[in-house]
């Protein structure tokens, strides 16, 4: 087991709707510029990639795929999303292009095919 989960109610739902709103509206995310929030980004991506493995082995208890498309995919893709979304603000000193490039390929949706 990963974790414990408290379940909720309509009224916890509620209150953590209304604390959600209320963070979101004055709360320092929405004041911050583009430059702060992507020194945020940056950090948690540099974040994730000092704990890749620890990741890689987590989502892999998620969901049930094999590790090792946890640790060549899934992963890395996570990091490297974070870093694109940080450089297409245009202060993170990555080229357009190339953040760009990154985040249409971590976007592509495949339609899901079913057994008719």
């Amino acid at each position: 087991m990963i974790t414990e989960v408290a379940a909720a109610d309509k009224e916890d739902v509620n209150l953590a709707v209304k604390a959600a709103r209320k963070a979101f509206e004055s709360g320092p995310w929405r004041k911050m510029g583009g430059r702060e929030r992507g020194k945020i980004l940056y950090r948690l991506a540099d974040l994730m990639e000092q704990h890749k493995e620890e990741l890689a082995v987590l989502e892999t208890l998620d969901n049930g795929k094999p590790l090792s498309l946890s640790r060549a995919a899934d992963v890395p893709l996570s990091i490297d999303h974070y870093r694109c979304v940080w450089g297409l603000g245009g202060e993170g000193g990555l080229e357009a292009g190339l953040a760009l490039e990154c985040c249409i390929l971590t976007h592509f949706l495949s339609p899901l095919l079913l057994p008719q």
